[in-house]
């Protein structure tokens, strides 16, 4: 402060010989000023001091921006956790002001400055101007509240329902702030927009208005007022399907050169949806060798299938395939292949209702093929029947056998193999299947 006493001293005597000179020149008596006032009233600069106030926890002196054109002293707090929250209700400015010039209230009095507080400096000359000093606390808030898809926004969600993201907490360890959405398994993720909500006075980037493709892990930043930024992945993932079915099952000749009129073999598909069994049935020339054939088989998309269908197999008996989801979910077929036969060799195979007393109300006739394609015998039973104990009725040609015989019961929920022989020892087996009306 010493300069500014020298210049006020200068510009007294400055003042002093302007004084003189203007005696010398004038021809009036008027008396010499022997002082000036001084006119400065300003607040040179305004802080709060850590050490004179506990509420500065961090122990940072916080230091106020001083607009000149609207005399606001406008006061930024640069925050963290801690400093968001001070407590400004009872704070001691520490306050430079122009020399020779005064200050109400009192800097050595503490503040509540919650509404902000007005000081009024006053110049020697007895001019005064008034500063409205007030805090601005920045936030420090930068999270994400809420992140969906909403059907309404995304045209790919076709089930219209919003996919809502789970946001998990930092990893104090890795710093990661994960956000994670299940979408169902067919959804195009290439071209997604999300809802997102936000810290209010934050921003977030990239813009939420902007689709993403979440193919990969997208990153968004969210940035608080008081410029700490904090990073979220967002990793999309389709949900796993528990579609498990076989959709074609084939033995291609090109594959297979047991077949040697080079015809594609086709399955034929069925499900019983009462007993949940799944039958695949393939009728080959009746001299094909069956044991040694590799099947063409199709399967639902994710999901794997047990046996491999690059092996070959012995189809002398049924082969089981089970077909497993994405999600676990698993289903069994019976794939049963027949061979053509030059006639039929079971003339009758019915279910009467005199040999199944409380179970059938009426006589149930099978379908047993005329043509010549054909080992499969189909009989369809009221819905509501007990299929566990039946005793079907069979007629073969004069010295054929069959196994099991006629009129034995049997549980006919899966799939049975009658197998005939003829005199000269010729073996024919047929595959009998019962199922319930309206399956």
């Amino acid at each position: 402060m010493k300069k500014v006493k020298i210049k006020r001293v200068r510009g007294r005597i400055i003042l002093l010989l302007l004084g003189f000179m203007s005696i010398a020149c004038s021809d009036d008596n008027t008396p010499p000023t022997n002082d000036v006032l001084m006119e400065d009233n300003k607040i040179v600069s305004f802080e709060f001091l850590a050490s004179e106030n506990d509420a500065l926890t961090n122990a940072t002196d916080i230091v106020g921006v001083i607009s000149d054109s609207e005399l606001v002293i406008n006061l930024n707090i640069v925050s963290i956790n801690a400093l968001s929250d001070i407590d400004i209700t009872n704070l001691k400015p520490n306050i430079e002001i122009s020399e020779g010039a005064t200050i109400h209230p009192s800097p050595e009095e503490a503040q509540d400055f919650t509404n902000g507080v007005e000081y009024t400096v006053t110049a020697e000359n007895g001019d005064s101007a008034s500063y409205l000093v007030f805090f601005l606390k920045e936030s420090s808030e930068n999270k994400i509240l809420s992140f969906k898809f909403l059907a309404s926004e995304n045209d790919v969600l076709t089930n219209a329902t919003d996919v809502v993201g789970v946001i998990s907490d930092s990893d104090v360890v890795t710093n990661l702030n994960v956000i994670s959405l299940n979408v169902p398994s067919d959804t195009d993720i290439t071209n997604l927009k999300p809802n997102i909500e936000t810290s209010e006075g934050s921003a977030i980037s990239p813009n939420p208005e902007e689709a993403q493709n979440f193919t990969n892990v997208v990153e968004y930043t969210v940035t608080a007022e008081n410029g700490n930024s904090l990073t979220y992945k967002v990793i999309v993932l389709k949900e796993e399907s528990s579609e498990n079915e076989i959709l074609s099952f084939d033995f291609l000749a090109n594959e297979n050169d047991v077949l040697t009129n080079a015809v594609d073999i086709f399955g034929d598909i069925s499900n019983d949806v009462v007993t949940n069994l799944r039958v695949i049935s393939l009728t080959v020339p009746s001299d094909t060798d069956v044991t040694n054939l590799k099947p063409s088989i199709e399967i639902s998309e994710g999901a794997t299938i047990n046996p491999s269908p690059q092996e070959a197999q012995n189809f002398t008996n049924a082969v089981e395939y089970t077909v497993t989801a994405e999600n676990g979910e698993t289903s069994t077929y019976k794939v049963i292949v027949l061979k053509e036969t030059q006639e039929n060799k079971i003339i009758r195979f019915d279910l009467l209702a005199s040999d199944n007393e409380g179970f059938l109300n009426q006589d149930i006739i099978g379908g047993v093929a005329t043509t010549s394609v054909s080992n499969l015998i189909l009989l369809t039973v009221p819905s509501n029947t007990d299929i566990t104990n039946l005793k079907p009725s069979i007629e073969v040609p004069t010295g054929y056998t069959i196994t099991p015989p006629s009129g034995q019961a049997q549980d006919f929920t899966g799939i049975l193999q009658y197998v005939i022989t003829s005199e000269n020892r010729d073996v024919f087996t047929y595959v009998v299947r019962v199922i319930h009306q309206n399956d």
